[in-house]
């Protein structure tokens, strides 16, 4: 068996045809478009990035020059309290059926050589035992969190083993009196993501996705084929004090509104600033004529906010984590992160959203 790391581009066809017979039919990955926006390696994700030879973000393991397992990944920069650290994010394993018990430890084996740190959202059954063994922390249940705008629609998609049936719509316990800020929102595109880049971001022993220019540009902005946009507050100096980043989506015929990301400068009043924000996407949503909005969080200081907002906890309504198609057998959202252990970082906390790693991609084949 031999091991290929990031291979060269003329492999595509080739691992379209694997993915086509070993998935199921009209796997979203077989979209090339798709495909090379997450995993070309020329595409630029951080400031400042080398541009990478011609290639593709993954490891193939072949036996006999036929591709028998691929774990894919993109590379990121992670904030680790002050640092700035090279790092990736895994976003796919596929393998041969006969091979999934013992292969995948050897392709994370060769990314845990590779990088500083590894995180993945979304890891399954089989998984977990081999990312413990190479020494990655895991957590469990990432927090997610609900606005209910219309109870009628969104109770259709509540679980059958939901606790709570929804009657009634979620209320901001919060009052706004302070308009000092100027709230906008608009269409993340690469002419405005500059703007958008926290400088003083707050460092809360945690690690989390650095996002510059060039990663809200290739993230958010040139997504083959979601539309995202960014609800901004601004202060009255004209600094971005912190954002959103959301988009409308689809359950069968009804809108709904995802939260996927957010920044935030450090020196800010955390409750007051997001509860403005939260606050305009609620419009928003209300304008979209939307049932619900979800979002998944694992930054403490934002679920505190969510709270106290007047957000709901999913454990009672439990609405789906995945939507296309709509699936109530994955209700929870795990993360891994690995991090060298020669970088001595010990009890830290790992902040995600649904914008990081491929939670948040088409689910279906989209044909173009």
């Amino acid at each position: 068996m031999d091991l290929l790391y990031k291979p060269n581009i003329s492999y595509l066809n080739k691992i379209e045809r694997f993915i086509e017979e070993n998935y199921p039919i009209n796997h979203p990955l077989t979209n090339q478009k798709l495909f090379k926006w997450f995993y070309d390696s020329k595409n630029i994700r951080y400031d400042n990035q080398q541009k990478s030879e011609e290639g593709l973000s993954l490891i193939l393991a072949l036996e006999n020059d036929r591709i028998i397992s691929i774990l894919g990944f993109y590379d990121c920069l992670f904030r680790c309290n002050e640092n700035l650290i090279k790092g990736s994010w895994t976003a796919l394993w596929f393998s041969v059926e006969k091979y999934r018990k013992g292969i995948g430890a050897i392709l994370m084996k060769n990314l845990v050589d590779e990088k500083k740190i590894i995180c993945g959202l979304g890891a399954s059954n089989m998984n977990i035992p081999i990312a413990k063994a190479l020494g990655y922390k895991f957590f469990n249940n990432i927090p997610a969190y609900n606005f209910i705008i219309n109870p009628k629609v969104a109770k259709r998609y509540q679980s059958p083993l939901r606790k709570v049936i929804i009657k009634e719509r979620s209320l901001a316990k919060i009052s706004f009196s302070d308009n000092s800020f100027l709230i906008k929102t608009e269409k993340i595109i690469d002419d405005i993501t500059k703007k958008y880049c926290i400088k003083n971001y707050l460092n809360n022993n945690s690690i989390t996705t650095h996002k510059d220019s060039s990663y809200l540009n290739w993230r958010y902005a040139n997504h083959p084929f979601f539309k995202y946009k960014i609800t901004s507050i601004e202060d009255k100096k004209g600094n971005i004090n912190a954002w959103i980043i959301w988009r409308k989506a689809k359950l069968n015929e009804d809108n709904f509104i995802r939260i996927v990301d957010c920044d935030q400068e450090k020196k800010i009043d955390f409750i007051k600033i997001y509860s403005h924000l939260l606050n305009e996407i609620i419009k928003q949503a209300e304008f979209y004529n939307c049932a619900y909005i979800d979002i998944y969080s694992s930054n403490n200081n934002l679920n505190r906010c969510l709270d106290k907002f007047g957000f709901h906890k999913n454990t009672d309504y439990l609405l789906p984590n995945l939507i296309d198609p709509i699936d109530h057998s994955r209700l929870n959202l795990n993360a891994e992160l690995y991090i060298d252990p020669k970088l001595n970082i010990n009890n830290i906390n790992l902040e995600v959203m649904k914008g990081d790693g491929d939670q948040d991609r088409p689910n279906r084949l989209i044909k173009v």
